[in-house]
C-alpha cells in the first residue's frame, strides 16, 4: 500500500512486474528480461534481469531500461520508483526454474 496525495494505492507485485515487462519489451537489443520488486516505505526498488542480443552495448541499454521502467511505473501507477537496478546476464542464462 502506498499513500498518495489523493489517497491510498494498493497494487500487487504481479501488476508492477507486468508494467516492467511491457516497458522492457519495446527496447531494441534486449533478448529476455525478468524482474524482482521490493516494496520500501518511500517507493519501490526494481531489479531487472536482462539478457542482451549479441553486439549490443550494455551501458546504453541499461540506461534506457532504467529510464523507461521508471517513467512507465510512475506514470501508470503513481508509485515513486526509488531505484532500478539492471542486472545483465550471459547469453546462456535460462530464466526457467529448474525442477529437482
Amino acid at each position: 500500500m502506498f499513500r498518495l496525495k489523493s489517497g491510498e494505492l494498493r497494487i500487487n507485485h504481479v501488476a508492477v512486474k507486468d508494467i516492467v515487462k511491457q516497458s522492457a519489451s519495446g527496447i531494441d537489443g534486449l533478448r529476455k528480461s525478468g524482474s524482482l520488486i521490493r516494496t520500501k516505505e518511500d517507493g519501490i526498488e526494481i531489479s531487472v534481469l536482462c539478457q542482451l542480443d549479441e553486439g549490443v552495448g550494455p551501458s546504453l541499454i541499461s540506461e534506457k531500461i532504467r529510464d523507461t521502467v521508471t517513467r512507465d511505473i510512475e506514470q501508470y501507477s503513481g508509485i515513486r520508483v526509488k531505484e532500478v537496478k539492471v542486472l545483465l546476464s550471459p547469453q546462456r542464462w535460462d530464466f526457467t526454474a529448474k525442477k529437482k
